[in-house]
């Protein structure tokens, strides 16, 4: 599908071709409906406002501030404040660039005990807390690059980057850090 010529979005907006979801899985094919869409896609086309991302790039956008302009429900309009992250390719490896105070996380494995009798908490299954891979840098903030954190697990973007499990956190999520990364502490 392409972009119908009189169709452009206004101010801070970006219109997103969605990467397309599996249509057979294990030999099941999926009707149209059911199928599950990511959350990453190139971008077509910006408003005037929007100056983090630009045409062709491929971002990570949150699907509850995505709006699904036309029938084929390929295409998605989002708020460039809201999306999560470039992806860029560098090497063989897609990076994950955060966007709009969002932080890459490499979180901590999850340790469980072991005995003759284990109650798994589902909740705890994810990791809270973690290294701080990538960041936009911004004067105030006093996260840095190799920063151990705790973060808000429910509020975190689950992904992976070259194989490895990754989160993506909003920094208002993280609630604290371990003392003596800083240089200026």
């Amino acid at each position: 599908m392409s972009i119908p010529d009189n169709f452009r979005p206004l101010r801070g907006i970006v219109l997103i071709k969605r990467d397309t979801p599996e249509a057979v899985k294990d030999g099941i094919i999926i009707p149209e409906a059911w199928r599950e869409y990511g959350w990453c896609g190139e971008v077509l086309a910006v408003g005037e406002d929007v100056d983090n991302v630009a045409i062709g790039d491929r971002v990570m956008f949150q699907k509850e501030y995505c709006v699904l302009p036309f029938k084929e429900r390929e295409m998605g309009l989002s708020d460039a404040g809201k999306l999560l992250a470039k992806l860029k390719v560098i090497g063989n490896v897609e990076v994950i660039m955060p966007l709009n105070g969002f932080v890459v996380i490499e979180p901590d494995p999850v340790k469980r005990d072991e005995g003759p009798i284990r109650l798994i908490d589902r909740k705890r299954l994810k990791s809270s807390s973690g290294r701080v891979e990538a960041l936009v840098f911004k004067k105030e903030n006093d996260i840095r690059v190799g920063d151990r954190v705790w973060f808000e697990a429910h509020k975190a973007f689950v992904c992976v980057e070259d194989d490895k499990d990754k989160v993506l956190v909003d920094i208002a999520h993280i609630i604290c850090k371990e003392s003596g990364n800083d240089s200026n502490e």
